[in-house]
């Protein structure tokens, strides 16, 4: 074995090991002088050529929105509310499929839309794994305030977390006391923005009468029917 990235490119020519020690009946190999205890094989020099430079590089093996918020209090809580948003998304996206479009809870917020489509948006959440897609603890375009909880920059899919959203909570807890017109489930607004990164949503309006009051077009559009609607879903988290 030979660590080319060192040396960069070039020819480099080897000379194999060919003399090797027989082991003993005491199974001890040591320097001996009995050559009857020395097998010699026959191997030629081997030349390698290399091309391109193999310095060593930092890989990023990680295939999905990147954190970058460094408060050791608001970090950790922006991936617990992706971690929990994706998996919400999952779990949307399954029930779904195996509900189809007579189930109640799907009428109500996306209507007479086809299950493929919807699903698909949901999926698309579930299945973000873009590296270049940013989580972020700050407020670059100063529009944090007025009870905005995140937002999206369209033009980066970069989401950008405000201070109330570090009053939400997490996902399990809709089972013990919070209702789902609250909208504080600190997944199911993550989820809320991925739709605007990656399923292409808009802002209608927020919250269940209203989600529910909505055209078929609009149920479809709107982001926060994804947020609200996969909420009764979580009853699986505690299951």
């Amino acid at each position: 074995m030979f660590d080319f990235s060192t040396t960069g490119p070039g020819t480099f020519t080897f000379d194999p090991v060919s003399t090797f020690q027989v082991i003993g009946l005491d199974d001890i190999v040591e320097t001996i002088s009995d050559t009857s205890r020395i097998n010699i094989a026959n191997a030629g020099s081997v030349s390698i050529t290399v091309t391109d430079d193999v310095s060593k590089r930092e890989l990023s093996l990680e295939k999905r929105a990147r954190n970058t918020c460094t408060d050791a209090t608001k970090g950790p809580f922006i991936s617990s509310s992706y971690t929990e948003g994706k998996s919400m998304a999952s779990i949307a996206a399954s029930y779904i499929s195996s509900r189809g479009a007579s189930d109640a809870l799907y009428r109500s917020y996306f209507g007479s839309n086809p299950t493929s489509t919807v699903a698909s948006k949901f999926s698309a959440v579930a299945n973000e794994n873009s590296s270049t897609r940013t989580l972020s603890c700050t407020d670059p375009l100063s529009v944090c305030g007025g009870g905005v909880i995140a937002y999206t920059v369209i033009a980066t899919t970069d989401i950008y977390y405000c201070s109330i959203f570090y009053n939400h909570v997490a996902a399990p807890t809709l089972c013990s006391g919070n209702t789902v017109n609250a909208r504080n489930i600190r997944g199911a607004t993550t989820l809320h923005e991925l739709t605007h990164a990656v399923a292409g949503t808009v802002d209608v309006n927020y919250g269940c009468p209203g989600n529910q009051a909505l055209s078929d077009t609009n149920k479809l559009n709107n982001a926060d029917n994804y947020n609200v609607s996969t909420c009764p879903l979580l009853s699986t988290w505690s299951s």
